[in-house]
């Protein structure tokens, strides 16, 4: 005769929510890391390309590029 299998304690409903809570945490960690890392070489190239150093910009401006996308955009294309 087989032994009996013995059951897992069964979870309660917040103990899974929490459990999947965490793991939703970790996955949306490593897609921001992800798409991070593709955005700083997507700048790298562009600067390469452009020819610019942010060493020799206003720290002002390079601030406010950091800062606000709208001006970003709008002095990326006026580099164009």
């Amino acid at each position: 005769m087989e032994p009996k299998k013995t059951r897992r304690p069964r979870r309660s409903p917040e103990e899974l929510l929490a459990e999947l809570d965490k793991k939703r945490q970790r996955l949306e960690k490593r897609v921001l890391k992800k798409n991070q890392e593709a955005v700083f070489a997507v700048g790298s190239a562009f600067l390469k390309l452009t020819e610019m150093d942010l060493a020799t910009m206003d720290p002002e401006v390079v601030g406010r590029l950091a800062e606000d996308p709208k001006f970003a955009k709008e002095f990326v294309q006026g580099l164009r």
